[in-house]
């Protein structure tokens, strides 16, 4: 089992990089909150080996936030949970399944976030497959279930989303390890669906998004000397 709590304020950085431990006990304690922010996160959480071929686990955390936004603050919570399963049932074969669940209380002055209150549930399943050659193949497809009272100029908003993004991977390992190349495609039957992320008070970073809204294509190259 694994327990955390801690308090933590969000500073200033010249860079998002910092070198800081950024977990403990497998809980996140870092977030680009709004700088100054004070925060206390409590989390509880078990992982059980059943054999060497299926492993589980489930946690579930709280933050408590006091957000310096203007002249004035706002206290918000947010609630995260997590369960999973992971399966070998062959060498060449690895099985994942998990569920998310996150919600967020910003009714306390929203500021720019775009979220008053959310829940999101989101279920991904992923195959992984593997061959003696470098070539592996990774398929994952994530349900997303999303509703809440959201901002739009300065008005409540209540909205309801459903939807399902699969997303492909091809990687070829190089020979003696040198490296990684891969071709992917997210959002792979190009969906449209309604999405507010939770990071959207991140700045520069407002349109950041663990989904792609477009059938989006990229390939990457790992080299390791």
């Amino acid at each position: 089992g694994r327990e955390e709590g801690g308090r933590s304020m969000n500073i200033t950085r010249t860079s998002n990089q910092t070198i800081e431990p950024t977990q403990v006990a497998g809980f996140n304690q870092l977030y680009d909150d709004f700088n100054g922010t004070i925060a206390w996160k409590y989390g509880v959480a078990a992982d059980q080996k059943f054999s060497k071929n299926i492993s589980a686990g489930i946690e579930y955390s709280e933050r408590k936030l006091d957000v310096p936004i203007g002249i004035s603050s706002g206290n918000w919570s947010e609630q995260l949970g997590r369960a999973y399963i992971y399966l070998t049932p062959h060498n060449l074969i690895s099985l994942s399944a998990e569920y998310f669940y996150e919600k967020f209380n910003r009714r306390e002055n929203p500021a720019e976030t775009g979220i008053i209150d959310v829940k999101t549930h989101r279920v991904p399943i992923t195959i992984n497959i593997f061959h003696s050659t470098g070539l592996s193949f990774m398929l994952k497809t994530s349900y997303v279930h999303q509703s809440g009272v959201f901002e739009k100029e300065k008005m409540p908003l209540l909205g309801n989303s459903d939807f399902y993004i699969v997303d492909l991977d091809v990687n070829y390992r190089l020979p003696l390890r040198f490296g990684m190349v891969s071709f992917g495609v997210k959002n792979l039957f190009d969906n449209r669906f309604q999405y507010q992320s939770n990071n959207s008070f991140l700045g520069n970073n407002s349109n950041e998004t663990p989904f792609a809204p477009d059938r989006t294509l990229f390939t990457r190259i790992k080299l390791a000397f």
